[in-house]
């Protein structure tokens, strides 16, 4: 099942995607919603982020290296991604004047769908309602502070709708994530190269703190970054998921230092 989400009238509204069509949901997204009857096509909508995120967690390093063979693991490291709003599909990434450079990250995210803390490896699988495209846009000058090259604002956006059934099967065989520039291709990996699973991550970051529905974890980039510019078209696409697309704007300088 695909969930979206998306700007009827004005009113942020849980669809359900078939084909090119929109079926606006009733109840809660993570439990029991069901179609109203009422319908959409999908065409000229606009999407928002499937979810508004509670949190956002990034996994840092989370590939392991092209053409080597897997080491030891260690645990993940995460970092948060304290972006004020989230975009969905066919949003704004804006440059401001003041960075040396911008890169997206192509990324596959899951989202929590039920509270969880402390979980076992079977409880934190459990947890995850469903898997989307993200976009984690990074501004590398402010590393090792990942919170501020991850947070500024317009660095974040994730669509173009959620997978809720997507196997550990699926995502542990490998599943493409390609990002593209104006069209060229410019990363390229699978999830088969994730240094530890979803659940793996969700069961780590449950240890530190209670995890709530529309929390959001994004997996990790196949490296290297691609740097962008105002002007450029940027699609990710995760296999099996869809294709989110955003658009990189110059942005304006209000920093003070």
């Amino acid at each position: 099942m695909r969930i979206a989400r998306a700007s009827l009238d004005g009113v942020p509204t849980y669809c359900e995607v078939d084909g090119d069509v929109l079926h606006v949901l009733e109840g809660g997204p993570f439990a029991g919603a069901r179609r109203t009857g009422e319908r959409h096509p999908i065409e000229g909508v606009t999407l928002l982020a499937p979810v508004d995120p509670g949190r956002t967690f990034a996994v840092l390093g989370g590939f392991f290296d092209p053409g080597s063979e897997p080491a030891e693991r260690g645990q993940p490291v995460l970092c948060p991604k304290v972006v004020p709003t989230t975009s969905g599909d066919g949003g704004e990434v804006a440059s401001p004047p003041f960075l040396e450079s911008l890169a997206v990250e192509a990324e596959m995210a899951l989202v929590v769908g039920r509270q969880v803390r402390s979980a076992t490896p079977e409880e934190a699988a459990g947890a995850i309602w469903g898997f989307t495209c993200y976009n984690d846009v990074t501004a590398a000058q402010y590393f090792p502070q990942f919170w501020l090259a991850k947070g500024l604002e317009t660095f974040a956006s994730m669509g173009p709708w959620v997978r809720t059934d997507l196997t550990d099967d699926q995502i542990r065989h490998g599943l493409g994530i390609v990002a593209r520039v104006n069209g060229a291709t410019v990363q390229s990996g699978t999830t088969a190269r994730y240094k530890f699973s979803p659940a793996e991550v969700v069961c780590y970051l449950s240890g530190f703190f209670t995890l709530h529905p529309g929390d959001v974890v994004t997996l990790g980039t196949p490296p290297p970054p691609a740097d962008v510019r105002p002007g450029d078209v940027v699609e990710i696409e995760v296999e099996g998921i869809g294709v989110l697309t955003n658009h990189v704007v110059a942005g304006t300088s209000d920093r003070r230092t």
